[in-house]
């Protein structure tokens, strides 16, 4: 697996979670990640429960299936989800993200993986 470089300094990514934002306390060093089969299955569930960010099918046949992408952002949305910014692609730009509504089970059982800050 390739990881998705982003363009951000890492504490970008991660310093939306120094704080406990219910339960979504991430350690500075560490930032969690969807493979192309998390993401896909996490974009189908959040369709099948009517949540607000979801991807279109086509999304899918536009990335490489043999990469990682790294969330660069969350927040609680609701009482059921939480909203994840990741990079999908080598550039690292906002074109380059997209957003994603998923269960809070599902965001707890994502890889995550240290990073030097």
């Amino acid at each position: 697996m390739a990881w998705i470089h982003t363009a951000y300094p890492i504490w970008v990514a991660t310093n939306i979670n120094l704080c406990t934002m219910g339960n979504l306390l991430m350690e500075l060093d560490m930032i969690k990640y969807f493979d192309y089969e998390t993401l896909r299955a996490a974009n189908e569930k959040a369709k099948d429960l009517n949540y607000n960010r979801t991807l279109e099918h086509s999304f899918f046949k536009e990335i490489d299936k043999d990469a990682l992408f790294p969330i660069t952002w969350s927040m609680p949305h609701n009482d059921e989800n939480i909203r994840v910014r990741f990079v999908h692609n080598e550039f690292g730009a906002e074109s380059s993200a997209a957003f994603l509504d998923i269960t809070l089970d599902d965001f707890h059982a994502l890889p995550a993986t240290e990073v030097n800050v």
